[in-house]
């Protein structure tokens, strides 16, 4: 059913009331006679426009109404995501704020953790104090932290246990072969003994 404008649906409205009120032809409305019933034809029709004006002017406010709902409806979904997304971005933010200072903590403890193993005279025991590290901050380092550590290759071979091999020798030269035996048995890697004391 097609729908009439707002402003000729008034003017309908008005036309009829006006006629109705005072007993006047509406423009356009034409005189008829009555029929038998005393009622007249023209009475008939205007009374069946009445009618129809009164049933589009309640559909017209029936639509009204659900366009007033829609929009509070709208509303109200407008006004929760203006609550929700700056709360959300809160939220991450947060997330993402703590997330990262976690992160800086850990690498500050594995840069600190790397600094005392380094501050160390005799590179080669850097290996060993890396050990007892983990096992002091098991759930902090990783199992493998300082495993890959190979002192020759960034310090060279070290000079501490060959100075101190030679202090001992110094202090005791009618014990060397013993306190090279010795010395073997306690560092079998120190190969660099063979070009000095051979094995026979």
């Amino acid at each position: 059913m097609k729908r009439m404008p707002l402003n000729v649906l008034m003017a309908l409205l008005l036309s009829g009331i006006f006629s109705a009120t005072y007993g006047q032809k509406a423009p356009g409305q034409v005189e008829t006679k009555k029929n038998t019933d005393g009622i007249s034809s023209a009475d008939a029709s205007a009374e069946r426009d009445r009618l129809e004006l009164e049933r589009q002017k309640f559909a017209f406010e029936k639509e009204i109404e659900r366009q007033k709902i829609a929009d509070e409806q709208r509303k109200t979904w407008l006004t929760a995501a203006s609550t929700f997304i700056p709360l959300l971005l809160g939220v991450l933010t947060i997330y993402y704020a703590v997330r990262n200072q976690a992160e800086q903590a850990k690498s500050s403890f594995e840069l600190k953790a790397a600094e005392i193993i380094m501050d160390h005279p005799h590179p080669g025991l850097i290996k060993y104090r890396a050990k007892v590290l983990v096992n002091l901050f098991p759930s902090r380092l990783p199992e493998d932290f300082g495993k890959s550590f190979d002192p020759e290759k960034y310090y060279g071979p070290s000079y501490h246990s060959k100075i101190e091999l030679f202090r001992l020798i110094g202090q005791k030269p009618e014990l060397e072969r013993e306190i090279v035996r010795v010395w073997r048995r306690l560092f079998p890697a120190d190969k660099w003994l063979d070009d000095l004391y051979p094995t026979t």
